[in-house]
């Protein structure tokens, strides 16, 4: 399968009056990213947009990270990583994710880090989006969590990235592990919360695996999932 072109793209250093990315003087100059724009393997994205993609020129570990960026954008706009896997494994625990995240003069910002949500028969069971503390500015390397719990009637957990901001926003070596409830829960919703209705909740995980794949970015091989326009976009994004 032919891959998309490896370019270099000075994101986070873009300029001009129409573009969101453009950096002001007084911040940090970044370097250049190489970048192959599109869903990393086993990932699926909002929309095709170079807005998203995989880089080699700045990771945490191994050879592959991933971008979100607003300098490809006329306007601010939310660019959503997500992967979805069965509930089955995790009901009745305590689940984390978390990543290594490298902000790059990031203003502006909507939303800016990971997110997980879960899903129930009809219902919202658990979420959260890193809205309240928001990845911001410019800095090194750091480790970032949301953690939630796994009712008994969950059907899936959809978990990934999201920006909406100016410049750039690097994630790479994401984890999900089983916690125990010594682990205080970040869920930014205390009861469920009305979603799509239950077939079309159980349709939506009937294809996805029973554990996430392609966590650190690293796999190159295996077939990259298209974009979707069908997929569910985290709550803050919902009409």
């Amino acid at each position: 399968m032919r891959l998309p072109r490896l370019r270099v793209i000075a994101i986070g250093a873009l300029c001009g009056s129409a573009v969101s990315g453009c950096m002001a003087d007084a911040l940090i100059k970044q370097p250049e990213l190489a970048i192959v724009p599109g869903a990393p393997a086993g990932w699926t994205i909002t929309q095709n947009t170079p807005a998203i993609g995989t880089t080699i020129t700045d990771v945490k570990s191994g050879g592959t990270a991933v971008y979100l960026s607003g300098a490809f954008q006329q306007e601010l706009l939310s660019v959503t990583l997500a992967q979805y896997i069965k509930a089955d494994d995790y009901r009745g625990k305590r689940v984390q994710l978390s990543a290594w995240v490298k902000p790059r003069n990031i203003t502006n910002v909507v939303n800016s880090g990971i997110w997980m949500r879960v899903d129930g028969p009809g219902l919202t069971l658990g979420y959260d989006d890193m809205s309240p503390r928001p990845v911001v500015g410019y800095g090194d390397w750091r480790q970032v969590f949301v953690v939630m719990d796994v009712p008994a009637n969950a059907m899936g957990i959809v978990f990934g990235a999201l920006f909406k901001g100016s410049n750039t926003l690097l994630v790479d070596d994401m984890k999900l592990t089983i916690v125990g409830t010594d682990v205080p829960s970040t869920s930014t919703i205390n009861t469920p919360i009305v979603g799509s209705d239950s077939v079309t909740t159980a349709a939506r995980y009937q294809d996805s695996p029973r554990a996430p794949v392609n966590l650190d970015f690293e796999n190159k091989t295996a077939l990259r999932i298209k974009s979707s326009p069908l997929l569910p976009l985290p709550i803050f994004a919902r009409g």
